[in-house]
């Protein structure tokens, strides 16, 4: 059984990456962790200016807005009949994709690009980018 991370950011191009590793594996040998990352930045901020409660509530507003984010990528997997379980985690994308990928087990990490072009990347790196020089798994990229 192969066991892939397909890292869902809410873009087309990551969908695309979905769809691209079920046509080119046997769906009855896979197994897909989905992954979507919030941004801690973000969490940080409104954790500081919040109470614990409306911190909580904001942790499980994260959690209800990256399942309805991953809802795309799970009725892909659930019609193709694909073993899979979703995932919402926050921290550094690239950071805590490889590091889920690790703790996982996986054997390939799936993810799309944004397309920004060579210059763009290397001027402003980019997850893809970043998580390709983080791990030394596969890593498959999807334009």
């Amino acid at each position: 059984m192969l066991t892939v991370l397909v890292a869902i950011d809410g873009s087309e191009n990551s969908l695309r990456a979905l769809r691209h590793l079920l046509s080119i594996t046997d769906s009855k040998q896979l197994h897909v962790h989905v992954l979507s990352v919030a941004d801690p930045v973000r969490m940080r901020e409104v954790a500081l200016r919040s109470t614990l409660t409306q911190t909580r509530a904001v942790e499980e507003a994260h959690e209800q807005d990256a399942l309805e984010l991953l809802q795309g990528a799970r009725a892909i997997l659930t019609q193709g009949g694909v073993s899979h379980d979703v995932h919402a985690k926050v921290g550094p994308a690239a950071e805590t994709i490889v590091s889920f990928a690790r703790d996982y087990h996986c054997q390939l990490i799936a993810m799309g690009t944004r397309g920004m072009g060579a210059m763009a990347s290397f001027m402003i790196g980019s997850v893809a980018n970043r998580v390709v020089h983080l791990t030394d798994l596969p890593v498959l990229l999807v334009k």
